[in-house]
């Protein structure tokens, strides 16, 4: 289950890579994440260069999204989810796989 609700997105159009800006629905900051896929970029990471088109993805400030044009300007965190109502959510949805499994698993061949 995905926990990601895109606000926008591109297909790759010949050169042009696939992006897509989301947001993780569980997330407590103000931001997005911006995902380029077969980007060729050069990263210096802890284990050295990175040479090879992979995947990119940035976690930025929704307002930074917003300067750079890539997410609407009207477009507003949405915060009303406490970590109690998560949880409960989380709960429920376990209880209901739970009965499904032995619902599932009660029946004969």
């Amino acid at each position: 289950m995905s926990t990601k609700a895109t606000l926008r997105h591109q297909d790759a159009e010949g050169e042009l890579p696939a992006w897509q800006v989301y947001e993780e629905l569980f997330e407590r900051d103000d931001v997005v994440y911006l995902e380029l896929d077969g980007v060729q970029v050069n990263v210096t990471m802890i284990d050295g260069p990175f040479e090879k088109a992979g995947t990119v993805r940035l976690r930025l400030p929704s307002a930074t999204a917003r300067q750079l044009g890539i997410m609407p300007v009207d477009w507003k965190h949405d915060d009303r989810w406490s970590r109690s109502d998560i949880e409960r959510g989380i709960e429920r949805f376990r209880q209901r796989l739970q009965r499904k499994t032995e619902d599932e698993g009660a029946e004969e061949p």
